[in-house]
């Protein structure tokens, strides 16, 4: 139980669900913030429509840019290198990441102070917690990449030992099958004495036997 709870490809699960975990939040509270913004200017469908698309926007794109954005920018440079021509993958991935995190920071405070609360410190420093967590994703992405470059050769080396494991037990089993080796009992005698090979090669009942010089 605690291998598996240790094992990258258990941490890198985890992350993953906690990252999407807090960007479905972030992206809802945010489709929020647009729905209470727009309210009495369009109509009901409209309002709906425009909240249910920032809600998945935001969060899929913050999910998809704290996780794979490393994987984006390699994308990027190997697309453009095939057509010779050399880019920096960072530049749009970096822009689009700040539109997110500026959304995120703007739901977080329009969580706390959307209902018009008066600033307290509680609040204030509630809020400071807040914000600082909507970095976390992006700032976890390298670790996640490299747990999940390594649950590859994780789960080779599991199935690595498993292969041995198999092959001892069939080692084992022809072992016992045979009736050889440390499994194997030795033959008793109908008269209570192990057979003992004397200096002749002919079986002894115990005494033994000498040659004369």
């Amino acid at each position: 139980m605690m291998n598996f709870l240790h094992s990258r490809k258990t941490g890198y699960f985890l992350l993953v669900i906690a990252v999407l975990a807090l960007e479905i939040f972030l992206g809802w509270r945010a489709s929020i913030m647009y729905a209470a913004i727009l309210a009495g200017q369009i109509g009901l469908l409209e309002l709906n429509v425009i909240k249910w698309l920032v809600f998945f926007a935001v969060a899929v794109f913050g999910f998809t840019l704290s996780v794979h954005r490393h994987y984006g920018a390699e994308a990027i440079v190997d697309h453009m290198l095939t057509r010779g021509k050399q880019v920096n993958g960072w530049a749009g991935i970096g822009t689009a990441m700040g539109i997110i995190v500026l959304h995120d920071l703007a739901a977080t405070i329009y969580t706390v102070f959307g209902n018009g609360k008066a600033p307290t410190f509680p609040l204030i420093a509630a809020t400071l917690g807040m914000c600082a967590l909507c970095f976390v994703p992006f700032l976890m992405s390298r670790m996640m990449r490299a747990l999940h470059d390594g649950v590859e050769a994780e789960q080779e080396a599991g199935h690595q030992r498993k292969m041995q494991q198999v092959q001892r037990n069939q080692q084992l089993a022809a072992l016992r099958k045979s009736g050889a080796g440390p499994l194997s009992m030795p033959t008793i005698s109908t008269n209570g004495y192990a057979p003992v090979n004397g200096q002749n090669g002919g079986a002894s009942n115990g005494a033994a036997t000498f040659q004369q010089p």
